[in-house]
């Protein structure tokens, strides 16, 4: 009896003691975001007031409803009143945490469902909260502002104040703004002055001024990926950081044009991320080659994927930026297979993505011997630059290839696959196979696989050689197939 004895005392006094220790970690949670209600409550217009009030009312009126049912929540045994449980729940920020009150009993689900985050909090931060914000940012000595989920909702000003405007914290190196529905030229258009419309008094506003002796960092990493990043925006944000700035991430923001991506290449010379991929408004991409001429000792990483760049922006990318790692050139319907056969040749090259470049396959409607015959010729033009099998260490043995992952989305054949099997510079090294959405694949190209020997991953979704499965993992042993649920090449394709 004593061994059930002593179980029966441990679990009486863990039902007493859990719930009081997740009150308290509540408790403390709320505490950083505590003392931004006051300092923006004394900001609020009169209209915003008015609004802050209406929500408060909705908020006592929830309570009281709920509070005539359970007057009283139990904490470790302890019944405190409802709604003070609901007001702690409330202050807390994190998704996360709301959810483990949620799920202690039916009385705090109750509390968390009703709580509202209070005014001044992330989630209900405008335009008038930036001043809070950017005093949470210095108190912390923040180097990277990353707004998620909710905090996307950010109002222009505020933003504005905080990147731009005298409210940015002097440590702030990284922003990463991606989907952030305040990115936009007006927004972050500079001004002589931040002006939010208080009466310039001091409650709160020496955590804005405490730290101005220190000039502000150049920022250095910048994502506003899905936004309506312009070119305002560049002459803002960016120019500003001149060669300081190194990870550039603007995919898919269609208010980019030429001349801002002119203003880029001129002000911008230390970049070692640039991403523009499906940046709808480079219509002709004229200012890329002084662009990756400026930039040519630092790129790294380059992804033009849906850009209308060709043969000759190819070309000099693979002349000019040899530092270069990774390229993608998702979706470039302009470059031919021997423009991209120079990419082979970079020394340290390790991913190139070719998905769906319509220029080194047949064309769709092409059948037989002609299109056996198209495929042979594109496929000697990709891999001319690569030594062949049995080459020498003489002139015109071909180059080294540093290559890991090869991206063929819609453009593999049996032609291109087998002579990627004849390359041991290439076989050597390949670990990453992309050959998804290739319905002219057939299984007289398994055996040629076979030579791959390095290949961990080959992407078969949608491809004819998907019904071949037992035959590849027998040449393959040691590479994983996936032959799951096809998906799209890209996410934003």
């Amino acid at each position: 009896m004593a061994g059930p004895l002593w179980l029966w005392i441990a679990a009486a006094v863990a039902s007493a003691v859990l719930p009081a220790l997740i009150f308290v970690v509540l408790y403390a949670w709320q505490q950083p975001h505590g003392g931004m209600v006051g300092d923006l409550a004394a900001r609020l217009s009169p209209r915003e007031a008015a609004a802050a009030k209406a929500a408060s009312d909705a908020r006592r009126a929830r309570v009281a409803a709920r509070a005539a049912q359970w007057p009283t929540c139990s904490v470790g045994g302890v019944l405190v009143p409802f709604e003070l449980v609901e007001r702690i729940i409330g202050l807390v920020d994190d998704d996360i945490a709301r959810w483990c009150a949620a799920a202690v009993c039916r009385c705090w689900r109750e509390a968390s469902r009703g709580s509202v985050a209070p005014i001044g909090s992330r989630r209900a931060l405008g335009a008038r909260g930036s001043r809070s914000l950017a005093a949470l940012l210095r108190a912390r000595e923040a180097v990277g502002l990353e707004l998620r989920g909710p905090a996307r909702a950010l109002g222009g000003e505020a933003l504005r104040a905080l990147l731009v405007g005298s409210l940015r914290p002097p440590l702030l190196t990284r922003a990463l703004l991606s989907g952030a529905a305040g990115v936009c030229e007006d927004a972050l258009a500079p001004r002589d002055e931040y002006d939010d419309g208080d009466d310039g008094g001091d409650d709160g506003g020496g955590a804005a001024t405490e730290m101005d002796g220190m000039a502000a960092q150049p920022l250095e990493v910048v994502d506003a990926s899905f936004t309506a990043f312009g070119d305002g925006c560049v002459r803002a944000l960016l120019l500003p950081a001149g060669g300081a700035l190194r990870e550039l991430r603007l995919a898919h923001c269609a208010a980019l044009s030429e001349h801002g991506l002119g203003e880029l290449a001129h002000g911008c010379r230390g970049l070692e991320v640039l991403e523009l991929r499906f940046c709808r408004g480079l219509v002709a991409c004229v200012h890329l080659e002084p662009l990756l001429s400026n930039c040519a000792r630092t790129l790294r990483e380059l992804d033009l994927s849906g850009l209308p760049v060709g043969d000759e922006h190819v070309r000099r990318m693979a002349t000019v930026a040899r530092a270069l790692r990774c390229v993608r050139l998702f979706g470039c319907a302009r470059v031919g297979a021997g423009a991209a056969g120079g990419l082979l040749a970079l020394p340290e090259l390790a991913e190139l993505d070719l998905g769906n470049c319509a220029l080194l396959a047949p064309p769709a409607a092409s059948r037989g011997a002609a299109a056996a015959a198209l495929a042979a010729e594109r496929a000697a033009e990709l891999l001319a630059r690569v030594a062949p099998a049995g080459a020498g260490a003489g002139a015109g043995a071909g180059a080294p290839c540093a290559l890991v992952s090869l991206g063929l989305f819609r453009v593999a054949t049996d032609e291109l696959l087998g002579a990627l099997a004849l390359a041991p510079a290439l076989a050597a090294g390949l670990r990453v196979l992309d050959v998804r959405g290739c319905a002219r694949l057939s299984g007289a190209t398994v055996e040629k696989l076979g030579a791959l020997r390095a290949l961990r991953v080959l992407e078969l979704q949608a491809s004819g050689l998907a019904a071949h499965h037992d035959a590849l993992a027998a040449a393959l042993p040691r590479c994983e197939l996936r032959v799951g649920r096809a998906r799209a090449a890209r996410r934003d394709c």
